[in-house]
């Protein structure tokens, strides 16, 4: 197998100043191939809800950009919620606009906006054993749409022409899992969420090629949210494994989960035990 990497970023802390460019300038839009569009937005190769600051893609036009972000809004549902993950989006704020409050009880929401604590408080000491986030409904086509996007946002031009097909997918706004090539699987991650964790997005695309196949595969790590999308172009994907380092402490554990979106469920429900042990209170 050889495998070449084909675009690395990583940015710390949601800085702007090592910013990264993908595409050329005056040559076309990479998506709708249209070289009579206009160019005046600042189109962000990965989602800005995503705590993407520094990545942007020069040839995607003010239309396609309108286009993608009504998919990547059902995206959003689908991650996690901003404030367990602790990125910072567009508003610099975290979103809380799915916490619920158990019942009988209200629950406010702070943060200190530096990322080192989250405060959650309850006006009953003991009532609030669980706190139960209702998730919102999403497009499980939207959801690949979007990731699908971020990945060929970061494809060099040189090698867009095997993107065709998957490109014609994408802008077709009636197209459905039966006429996408390629299963539709990714592998998402999940740390439990904590102050001492680096804020950080670590982005890698590569092309990985292996007896007749060729797979182009995009990884990224927003903090500590963990995601992978392979896409094949030529052949088959193998059998996708996750390398998974032994923790040495519950705040290294990485929960991985292996996700076929054609059969995957359209709503995510949260649910944290918050309450501390009875011998705290019992003393």
């Amino acid at each position: 197998m050889t495998t070449e990497v084909l675009f690395t970023h990583t940015q710390k802390n949601f800085s702007t100043d090592s910013k990264k460019f993908t595409g050329k300038e005056g040559g076309g839009c990479r998506f709708c191939k249209s070289p009579n569009t206009s160019f005046k937005n600042t189109s962000h190769a990965i989602p800005e809800f995503m705590g993407n600051k520094s990545v942007f893609c020069l040839d995607e036009c003010d239309q396609c950009n309108s286009y993608f972000s009504e998919k990547e809004s059902e995206l959003k549902k689908f991650l996690p919620p901003s404030w367990f993950t602790q990125i910072l989006g567009k508003s610099n704020r975290y979103d809380t606009s799915y916490l619920t409050s158990p019942k009988n009880t209200t629950v406010t929401f702070e943060d200190d906006f530096e990322g080192k604590f989250i405060d959650i408080t309850c006006n009953t000491q003991g009532d609030y054993k669980n706190l139960f986030l209702k998730g919102r409904n999403f497009s499980n086509v939207s959801v690949y749409k979007a990731l699908l996007k971020i990945l060929i946002s970061l494809i060099p031009s040189n090698y867009l022409n095997n993107f065709n097909d998957a490109i014609a997918w994408l802008m077709d706004e009636k197209s459905n899992f039966s006429k996408l090539k390629n299963k539709p699987l990714i592998i998402t991650g999940i740390q439990q969420p904590d102050f001492r964790l680096p804020k950080i997005m670590e982005i890698a695309l590569t092309r990985q090629t292996f007896n007749k196949s060729v797979v182009y595969y995009l990884k990224g790590r927003f903090n500590n949210f963990y995601l992978q999308v392979p896409f094949v172009t030529e052949g088959k994907v193998q059998n996708e494994r996750v390398k998974v380092t032994p923790a040495r402490t519950k705040i290294e554990e990485i929960l991985f989960q292996k996700i076929d979106l054609s059969d995957y469920v359209s709503k995510h429900n949260y649910k944290f035990n918050l309450r501390l042990p009875d011998s705290y209170y019992n003393k």
